[in-house]
């Protein structure tokens, strides 16, 4: 297949996307999937009341409206439609299913991605990546708790759970996490179990949103849409904000603190100090925060006493109690954006660490001819639409190549970095570089144990974040771009040290 333009990887509903249009814009492409079918997240996931935590409208790509019977479309109907863009926008002829990629190398003497997988090898002149846009479920986290081999009960992962409601009933149910799965499954299952127990180490903002009836009509579709986006972009420009985040967050406090308490155990409602977007926010349309009041319901929050202590014969120990517990489900997330194989250039490992990864338009710094389809993680971009901003912005590139001549494409730094220069400026307000957030990141220690790492003394100015509502970025992006960012058919990238690693003189905070 030394005849393709494009080798997609991934086949989730951002990997089918971009195929989408690759196949739109006359490219000669195909999509790499590991798994049986397509469908990515919606194919992988489902434990109860499993769906989409934004509104259908505002998710799917533009090119083929999704009329779920329900503003938020369920697990199945997202699982449906992306089987029917693979057969009706891409191609099941062009989707190589079954296939696991072992390893990716960019050979700068033919100007060529090698893709290694199972059934043997591709070549292409560009790679989009679309494994990094979401959670690995095969790469969980699984919080390493002492003693977990006395526990006497079922202990799973969010990930291990099916829709089925008949192997909660009548038991006694321990959530460990507090995060948009855990919003959709506990009134889920909470009318067949005998107890349930929420343990949350950070308790987010959860705004309850009516389920309704998704549209009918075309028309209804694009209307709501569009007056949904303008609802998003309004809260981010203001919740992003650690200025102007109190003009949200203030109302909502007062909301919580007058009409809910009482209504709501006291450990259920985020700390009046923390802002808004230090944790994802959650979309409770199932009935998460009226479930909590309920008999029989306990929400334990991790962050005040000695939190989770380890296991013992029957269940949990937390802040010196014993909880009993016949099934424990570790509702504790996934291993972001990180690969299953290698990537290199000229033999070379990439190396990725994100405070040193630099990139305009979704194609990164020392990766030749390629696109990340979703480039930093601004709240409120929905990333199938991110991703498909990126993939037309990719294909104007390659089009641009093809009537030039060129066959490599790499971000020019200096000029990149006078541009990113500029974002970042407009960014020094945003409520997570500014520190404004007690925690960075979290990562695991040796023990097991998850500890918070502060962000460092001084923002990192080649951070790859453009944390800008959707349209505004979009909006940048065209006023932006140039090709003036990007070096052709010179291998600058392979002339350092270690590709993806940027000099001292090469970084933003130089320009």
């Amino acid at each position: 297949m030394d005849t393709l333009d494009v080798i997609v990887l991934g086949g989730g509903i951002v990997g089918l996307s971009a195929a989408a249009h690759l196949r739109k814009a006359g490219l000669r492409f195909r999509v790499v999937e590991r798994a049986y079918e397509v469908g990515g997240t919606w194919r992988d996931h489902d434990y109860p009341g499993c769906g989409a935590d934004t509104e259908a409208s505002t998710y799917v790509p533009s090119f083929e409206p999704l009329y779920s019977k329900r503003r938020f479309a369920t697990r199945q109907e997202l699982f449906d439609y992306c089987k029917l863009i693979a057969a009706k926008h891409v191609g099941y002829e062009h989707i190589l299913l079954n296939h696991t990629v072992l390893g990716a190398e960019f050979v700068s003497e033919t100007n060529r991605w090698k893709v290694s997988t199972d059934h043997g090898e591709l070549s292409a002149q560009y790679v989009i990546w679309a494994t990094f846009s979401g959670a690995d479920v095969t790469k969980v986290k699984r919080p390493l708790f002492p003693d977990q081999d006395r526990f006497q009960g079922m202990l799973k992962h969010s990930t291990e759970l099916g829709s089925d409601l008949d192997f909660f009933k009548g038991k006694k149910v321990t959530l460990v996490g507090c995060g948009a799965t855990a919003i959709q499954m506990v009134p889920t299952i909470y009318p067949v179990v005998k107890e349930l127990n929420i343990l949350s180490r950070t308790v987010p903002y959860v705004k309850k949103c009516d389920l309704g009836e998704g549209p009918t009509t075309r028309f209804g579709y694009r209307l709501q849409g569009a007056l949904l986006r303008c609802r998003n972009e309004m809260i981010s420009f203001f919740d992003n904000h650690a200025k102007l985040e109190f003009l949200y967050r203030w109302p909502y406090r007062f909301h919580e603190y007058t009409l809910k308490r009482g209504k709501l155990p006291a450990a259920a409602i985020p700390p009046f100090a923390q802002p808004v977007q230090c944790t994802r926010r959650g979309f409770d349309y199932l009935g998460f925060r009226d479930t909590l009041s309920k008999p029989g319901v306990n929400f334990i929050d991790l962050k005040q006493g000695t939190g989770i202590e380890g296991y013992y014969e029957n269940g949990l120990i937390a802040h010196g109690r014993r909880i009993e517990s016949d099934v424990v489900i570790l509702s504790t997330g996934y291993h972001m954006a990180e690969l299953n194989f290698s990537i290199k250039v000229d033999g070379r490992p990439f190396h990725s660490a994100a405070d040193k990864m630099m990139g305009m338009y979704g194609v990164i710094d020392g990766l030749p001819n390629s696109l990340l389809t979703v480039f930093g993680s601004p709240v409120w971009i929905i990333p199938p639409r991110l991703a498909e901003f990126n993939t037309k912005v990719f294909i104007r590139l390659i089009h641009h190549m093809k009537k030039k001549g060129h066959e490599r494409a790499d971000i020019n730094v200096p000029t990149a970095s006078k541009t990113m220069a500029l974002v970042h400026r407009l960014n020094k307000g945003h409520i997570v570089l500014s520190r404004a957030c007690t925690s960075y990141r979290y990562l695991l220690s040796n023990t097991g144990q998850e500890k918070a790492h502060r962000l460092p003394a001084k923002t990192p100015a080649n951070l790859p974040y453009v944390p800008f509502p959707s349209v505004v970025m979009e909006l940048l992006t065209r006023l932006t771009f140039s090709f003036k960012h990007f070096d052709f058919d010179s291998p600058a990238a392979a002339k350092r040290d270690e590709p993806g690693d940027l000099k001292a003189e090469d970084s933003y905070a130089s320009s």
